[in-house]
């Protein structure tokens, strides 16, 4: 969707990133207004966990973002690494939810949460970026005949039924995105037809399972109701587990009929 560069402000005295519209993409309508739009909806959000834009300009036909220049690695780029430390993988679902919460409060859904549009800088902090799809459900007609129903728009392996098929989406298609995220974080995999759930598949604790079959119920009243309650699901999985454990589930879930798992 861009092309990122690293760039000094001259006049504030540091360093940002400046995204451009590719050359080839330059002349595209549609690419031009997925651009401006990902500026507007990320310009409306102020908050730790979501990458900050600064300003939007444009040199001589070419629009550009700027934005902060974060140091360190994609999520995407941390999940093929080593195994991520339960802790760690928690606080990155809290932070994501919690971006999520703030930008569904103005009306903003991303969709397009993925390992790939979340970073980690080097300070262990979470970031959540590229608002190229993001939908403004508040938006005029105008622009809400740039998101009309029908048309497919996303990444197919974290997308909610609903988004695959070109229906209507809100908050809970990001909240299903969060939930194939964490499998991912979990098993170090995407969950594609019948699978296994995080605790049998990953050793994980098993509560995690009920977190992540959750999110990813096939119908969107079945999941969380808000980013905000499925945050404050995974900040009850970091308490200690019981002393009493249950064996872990042999079940496997099938991908598109998780509605009948819990």
């Amino acid at each position: 969707m861009g092309v990122v560069y690293e760039a000094e402000d001259t006049r504030l005295g540091r360093h940002v990133a400046i995204k451009f519209l590719p050359d080839n993409l330059s002349g595209d309508s549609k690419a031009m207004e997925r651009f401006e739009r990902e500026a507007r909806a990320a310009s409306l959000l102020n908050h730790p966990s979501i990458c900050t834009i600064f300003e939007v300009e444009d040199h001589n036909g070419h629009p550009f973002i700027v934005m902060e220049k974060l140091e360190g690695e994609s999520l995407k780029q941390r999940i093929r690494g080593k195994a991520m430390d339960l802790d760690d993988l928690l606080d990155v679902g809290v932070h994501v939810a919690d971006a999520l919460s703030a930008s569904h409060a103005k009306g903003i859904i991303h969709r397009d949460i993925k390992p790939a549009n979340v970073m980690i800088d080097t300070e262990s902090h979470v970031k959540v970026a590229d608002f190229g799809l993001a939908r403004v459900l508040d938006a005029s007609a105008a622009d809400a005949g740039r998101t009309m129903t029908g048309i497919v728009m996303g990444t197919p392996d974290y997308m909610a039924p609903e988004q695959m098929r070109g229906m209507h989406v809100d908050h809970s298609a990001d909240i299903y995105s969060v939930g194939v995220m964490l499998y991912e974080m979990l098993c170090r995999e995407v969950p594609r037809g019948a699978f296994a759930p995080p605790s049998v598949r990953g050793g994980c604790d098993p509560r995690l399972d009920a977190i992540v079959l959750k999110a990813m119920q096939q119908s969107p009243e079945r999941r969380y109701q808000s980013a905000k309650e499925m945050e404050a699901a995974l900040e009850a999985a970091r308490s200690p587990l019981p002393s009493v454990q249950c064996a872990s589930s042999r079940a496997v879930v099938r991908r598109g009929a998780v509605r009948d798992a819990l």
